[in-house]
């Protein structure tokens, strides 16, 4: 079985997406809304990924979030 972040295209497929209607959901990662068909960002992560990779993105976005502000 081929084990692959490139896989990913589309954020429905990412692990941070919610889905809330038909087509759009929320990047609960980015805390914004986004469509299921659009093209993923760089912090993607399989819907099946182990959690401590997924830890360590959350862990990212905090950090950004410090040097913000």
């Amino acid at each position: 079985m081929k084990n692959s972040f490139k896989e990913i295209t589309l954020c429905r497929n990412c692990k941070f997406f919610s889905p809330q209607s038909y087509c759009a959901g929320e990047c609960r990662l980015l805390e914004t809304n986004v469509q299921g068909n659009w093209h993923v960002c760089c912090l993607c992560l399989p819907a099946f990924c182990d959690d401590k990779i997924a830890i360590g993105a959350t862990n990212v976005r905090s950090i950004a979030d410090d040097r913000a502000n």
